[in-house]
């Protein structure tokens, strides 16, 4: 295997570990500053001094109407983008590619995810976005509100992702010599880092409160 295909691999593994953990602090932050005491690791939302498998882990939905999980991601993914075009030397690029491509894929796939649900249930199915948007439906009263925080996720994460992966082809372009490699790859360091986001989930938390 190419060497640029296991850097690539375990940075990106790296980045979807540190990236969910951020995520997961802008809902602890946003929590906080509602004066509502959770817990947060790399997954999950719980009880303050509650970890995932304990029964009583979470008793209530923790919602917020400018939840920071979820914007913290657009953000980074919007400054790890930029920086993308700034750098060319191998190795900043795989790392900072592969934070903007992480960032990038972590609210869009969740989305689809829900509009999927939509679409073969008629119902949307709860993702953080989609709690937001119900907030500024009720605050507001107009339908359309309930949809624009899925769009504007689903707006940041598309373009973001278009110039990550424009970029990691001009800059890195042995990553996709071979057909189906990249998407591959970052397909398995996905699915490998899920079962250790639930490990880390487990036994890391921080309590907000």
């Amino acid at each position: 295997m190419k060497k640029e295909f296991i850097q690539w691999f375990l940075i990106l593994l790296l980045t979807i570990l540190i990236s969910t953990f951020l995520h997961e602090v802008g809902h602890g932050v946003s929590a906080y500053l509602k004066g509502v005491p959770v817990s947060t690791g790399f997954n999950k939302v719980g009880n303050i001094y509650k970890s995932p498998g304990d029964e009583d882990f979470r008793s209530h939905d923790f919602k917020d109407s400018w939840d920071l999980g979820p914007i913290i991601t657009w953000i980074l993914a919007i400054i790890f983008t930029i920086a993308l075009f700034k750098v060319n030397n191998k190795l900043p690029v795989v790392i900072i590619g592969s934070f903007a491509f992480t960032n990038s894929l972590l609210r869009l796939l969740p989305m689809i995810n829900s509009y999927f649900s939509l679409l073969t249930s008629g119902r949307l199915a709860i993702e953080d976005e989609i709690s937001m948007g119900l907030l500024w439906y009720e605050m507001s009263g107009i339908t359309i509100m309930k949809y624009i925080p899925s769009l504007i996720s689903i707006l940041v994460s598309l373009i973001c992702l278009h110039y990550v992966i424009k970029n990691l082809r001009k800059k890195i372009p042995a990553l996709f010599q071979d057909k189906w490699s990249f998407t591959l790859i970052s397909l398995t360091a996905l699915i490998i880092a899920i079962p250790i986001l639930n490990f880390l989930d487990q036994h890391v938390r921080i309590n907000w409160g």
